[in-house]
């Protein structure tokens, strides 16, 4: 994010992810959060925010893991366990704030 005088990357979360992927086993469980909200968004050299369904659609993920579980953490703190993920993205989208940051927590096994 070039926060710290590094290059700045616009690729840098799919580098990531790929990363992390490869260093994955099969069958192995992965726990992913991330700012989520309505969005995707990009606060320069602080934080990338994802819309809840953008991990979901990048073909890194989409050829590599499968979603088990998704969780988040509203704006005011509290954890919905084992929600469904397009639900979540329809109260986030029209919610009141809807460009305010939850957290998602993804939990993916590698295929």
């Amino acid at each position: 994010m070039g926060r710290y005088g590094e290059p700045v990357h616009i690729d840098g979360h799919i580098k990531a992810l790929k990363n992390i992927i490869s260093l994955l086993q099969d069958n192995a469980t992965f726990y992913l959060s991330v700012p989520i909200c309505a969005y995707d968004t990009v606060y320069f050299n602080a934080q990338r925010v994802f819309h809840p369904l953008s991990l979901l659609n990048m073909p890194i993920v989409k050829n590599h893991l499968k979603l088990k579980r998704f969780d988040y953490v509203d704006r005011q703190g509290h954890l919905h366990l084992n929600m469904n993920v397009n639900h979540v993205t329809d109260r986030i989208t029209h919610s009141k704030k809807p460009r305010k940051n939850r957290l998602g927590i993804y939990t993916f096994h590698k295929r």
